[in-house]
Parts: structure tokens; sequence; C-alpha cells
């Protein structure tokens, strides 16, 4: 048999598989692909079988017995056709039990999108553990602006917010950044918790009473949160000399190799602004900094520091230059220098959080961060087998310098400023409000 003859043979045999799976690709009526339990369930042992052999400690925060009985536990509920969404739902609990905050699933984008007429119908955020309706509802002159949902479809929204923080990754199982993240999509993760629900019940309070009222899903959609996050400014700096303050805002730290050139320039005008302006006060605002480059973090640090210190742990991999002392830069800021974070404050964020409490080279203000000195990364993405969706994995483990803090809690402020109801209503900033009114003290 000639070669090319075998080419054709083998190349005809590859369509012929391909076509036959294509031709069994089978959709619901909204035009959702569909995957057996069959294939799902390969997917969700798959991803138990990287987990345990790829990632550096898959069982810091939950035993490899519970692991696996939580395993079957998702297996049994998948449906037998199930979405890439209803899979991607289903697999999130289990990926994010282990602790992670840079292990998770992505994909094309398909397992998250929902129809509008689907989606959780009012515009609402989790203040601590309660439920409030940020803007007005045209479709029912009970729910408006402030009202507190005490239930959902008989759950409590305690329950609710529970259950939704047990499907995102997040360091240590730290419930600031899963609330967080919740907050940015909350018709996703209430959509999905519910199942696409085409109605919900609610338990409210209004007017000082309490209610029930029913809203059918679609009804009424307000503007997507998470758009306004994405369209804030990265890097900026104001000064405000009437005040006495300089404010620096970093909402990324994403700036490696050549990009990093673009933070640096960034960072050495902005305070070469601040020292010219002879501004006493400096708030370095990194709420919502998901993380990025360590070296981002350790530039801004040598800027605020007035004595040596350690970035990283010794038993790191890479980064060598940042497990040595480290000097303050030749011209580091002289005056009072604070640092507002939040539980949006991923990963080389959480690093650098760690770092401020520890040497204390700025006072920390504002919430809870969502990570702290301890992070795993390194990740890998990984397509499964069946569904195709990337499951990114961390495999190493990277830590500050520090002791006596703990992974789970996050990086606790020095001063506790939450952001309130009004905030998300009025758009608001009591943080920056109360930080600027204890700086003119």
């Amino acid at each position: 048999m000639s070669k090319n003859i075998l080419i054709s043979i083998l190349s005809l045999a590859a369509l012929s598989v391909f076509a036959i799976k294509v031709a069994s690709v089978k959709y619901n009526t909204i035009g959702d692909r569909l995957y057996s339990k069959k294939v799902c369930a390969e997917d969700l042992k798959w991803i138990a079988d990287q987990i345990r052999n790829t990632h550096p400690a898959p069982f810091d925060y939950i035993s490899e017995v519970h692991f696996n009985q939580l395993l079957q536990s998702q297996i049994s509920e998948l449906g037998e056709q199930n979405t890439l969404r209803d899979f991607h739902w289903n697999a999130r609990k289990l990926i994010a039990s282990i602790g992670c905050g840079h292990t998770s699933l992505t994909g094309e984008l398909e397992e998250r999108e929902i129809a509008d007429s689907l989606l959780f119908p009012m515009d609402v955020r989790f203040v601590g553990e309660r439920l409030y309706l940020i803007n007005d509802c045209d479709k029912n002159s009970n729910l408006t602006s402030g009202t507190e949902v005490l239930s959902i479809n008989g759950q409590t929204t305690k329950e609710i917010l529970s259950s939704m923080i047990k499907r995102v990754s997040s360091d240590g199982l730290n419930p600031a950044y899963p609330t967080y993240s919740i907050n940015r999509e909350p018709h996703f993760f209430l959509s999905q918790h519910f199942a696409l629900s085409d109605h919900y019940e609610l338990d409210i309070i209004s007017d000082n009473e309490r209610q029930n009222v029913t809203i059918e899903s679609g009804v009424w959609i307000a503007p997507d949160p998470a758009a306004a996050y994405n369209e804030r400014e990265q890097l900026s700096v104001q000064l405000d000399p009437d005040n006495d303050v300089a404010v620096l805002t970093l909402r990324s730290f994403n700036y490696y190799r050549n990009d990093f050139e673009v933070y640096r320039e960034f960072l050495d005008s902005s305070m070469q602004k601040i020292f010219t302006s002879n501004i006493n006060n400096l708030i370095i605002d990194i709420r919502g900094n998901g993380g990025g480059s360590p070296e981002c973090a350790n530039h801004l640090l040598r800027y605020i520091s007035s004595s040596p210190y350690q970035y990283f742990h010794n038993q790191n991999i890479g980064y060598p230059e940042l497990k040595k002392e480290i000097l303050p830069s030749g011209k580091n800021y002289k005056g009072k220098s604070y640092m507002i974070i939040d539980g949006g404050c991923g990963s080389t964020s959480g690093h650098l959080a760690s770092l401020v409490k520890y040497y204390k080279p700025a006072i920390l203000v504002g919430e809870t961060s969502g990570a702290t000195y301890k992070c795993h990364d390194n990740s890998t993405n990984i397509a499964l087998p069946n569904t195709r969706l990337n499951l990114h994995i961390a495999r190493n483990t990277f830590k500050t310098a520090v002791t006596g803090m703990s992974v789970s809690t996050g990086v606790i402020p020095d001063i506790i400023i939450e952001k309130s109801l009004d905030d998300w209503i009025y758009e608001t900033d009591s943080v920056m409000d109360s930080l600027y009114q204890i700086i003119s003290k």
C-alpha cells in the first residue's frame, strides 16, 4: 500500500469519526448543546484526577476522602442530558472545594451565556449576608431600591449566598473573594442557583412590612454590573493639594514582561508628581485588583517602604531577587501612606496586602482582602476530553515572607470600613470619604 493511499484512508476514517460525533450532538429547545450524564461524569472524574496529580496541595482544605465523596455527589446531581452551562455549574463546586483561587474552569463563554428572558430579573447586591434591591423594578411598585429580600423561592438569602460561595474558587476557602465575585455577576449566579426558574417568590421588607411578591424571570433586566467594573481606568493618579492628599489607583498588576515597562513608567511618573507636589498623605487604592506580576507590587513597595524587607519566602520557586533583602527606593515616599483593600484583591494583591500588614509601610483600610500571603499559581490550561472546557490548574505554591497570618480569612485591614448599601444605590464611595475624614483630623 502506498504512503499516499494510507494517508487518504486514515484521513477518511478521521472525517468519518468526526461526522459521527457531529451527528450525535443534541440540542435543547433554545439551542444549547446537550451532553449525556456519562460524558459529563467522565469529565468530572478527569478533573478530579488532574487535581490529585497536578495541584501542589489539593487537600489542604478538604480531605481526600471528602473530596472523593463530593465527586460522587456531583456525579449523582448530573441530569441525563446537560447543557454546557449545567455541567460548568456542577463542576465549579468540586473545583472550588480545594481552596485554590487559581484553579477554575473556563471555556468559550457558552457555559456562562444566559438569555435575558431567563435571567434573574432584579438588580440586587449582598451587603454582608443580607440581600438588597439596588434599583427600582418598574414592573412592581413594591420592589424599590433599598428593599431587603429575606428569601427567594423558600430559601433564605443567607442560605443562597452560602451555597453560591461554594461555587467560586478562592484561596483557603476565604469567603471574601466569592462574595465580591457574586456581587459582580448577581444575575448569572442567582439564575444558575435557581436553575433558570421561570418565576421567583420573594419574601421582602417594604415600608417596614413583610410582604410576599412573585415576579417572572426576565421581566426587568438591569445594566450588567460587571461591565462597570471592566470599564474602570486601570491606572490613575489624582492630586488633591487642597486636602493634602494624593490618590494612586491600581486596578491591576497584570503587567508582565514588556508590559511591565508600561506599569513602571506610570508609577515612576506618578510618584514624581507626588514628590513635586509635597503632598503628605498618599492613598493607594487597590480595590478590585485581581493580581498579576509580583514585580509590580514590589515596585510599589519600594516607594512606600522606609526599611528593608523580603518579598517571597525562600521556599518559593523562581523570582530569586524577591527572596533576598530588598532595599527601599532611592527616593521613597516620606509622608503617610494608606492602602485601600477589599474582597476583590486576589493573588498578588493578597500578597501585597500581607506584606503591608506585616512590615507596616502603609495603613490598611477597607474590607478583608480576597487573598492573603499564600496562593498557588504557575497555572496551566488543559482541555477536558468531552466538553472541551479548559481546566485552569495551579502547579506551584507562592507565599510571602510573613508569619502569623491565616490564609482562610484574608488580610484584615487596620481600619475596617465596609461598603454600604447607599454606596451601591447612589454609586458613592463611603470608604474613600471616611478615609478623607480620618486624614483631615
